[in-house]
């Protein structure tokens, strides 16, 4: 069977949304408070680089959900597969960016306002570690869930069909 040119567009421009939200700390970085110092006891640089790249990927992922929203109705809702390899690789970011903001208080004020649980880098990879998991293991539970409805629907569209 082959796939339709509609699928593969949607597809990669999920895959640009996503390249874009990863190089966003790169180029948001130098605009942002984000210590260019990573010997800090705080690890501010790192936590500022999750926070941005969390913001990123919420954008990049409201993105995706209205490109698959406007593609679904023109392509049908087996479009929303070529949609979820950014859905899964944003979400760790995400999960990252929420992270920082669950340990800390005003980190778009920056250092001296801004205010950490984490005091060390070490404390700072674990949090993260454990919310990139969090975050992909939901990500993953949740595309398996859709993608699973969305292919009893289509079974009992033909069924009904047929039937009919």
């Amino acid at each position: 069977m082959k796939t339709p040119p509609g699928y593969l567009v949607v597809g990669f421009a999920g895959v640009a949304i996503y390249a874009s939200a990863a190089f966003a700390s790169v180029i948001v970085s130098p605009f942002f408070w984000t210590s260019h110092t990573i010997g800090a006891e705080v690890p501010w640089y790192f936590m500022g680089n999750a926070f941005i790249d969390g913001v990123a990927a919420a954008v990049a992922l409201l993105l995706c959900a209205i490109l698959g929203s406007v593609a679904a109705r023109k392509l049908g809702a087996a479009v929303w597969g070529t949609l979820m390899p950014a859905f899964l690789f944003l979400s760790t970011q995400l999960g990252r960016g929420v992270a920082v903001m669950l340990h800390s208080r005003r980190i778009w004020a920056g250092p001296p306002a801004a205010e950490s649980d984490w005091l060390t880098f070490t404390d700072y990879a674990s949090g993260t570690n454990r919310a990139t998991f969090i975050a992909l293991a939901c990500a993953t539970a949740a595309a398996l869930g859709f993608l699973l409805l969305s292919r009893r629907r289509l079974v009992a569209k033909r069924e009904d069909a047929e039937r009919g």
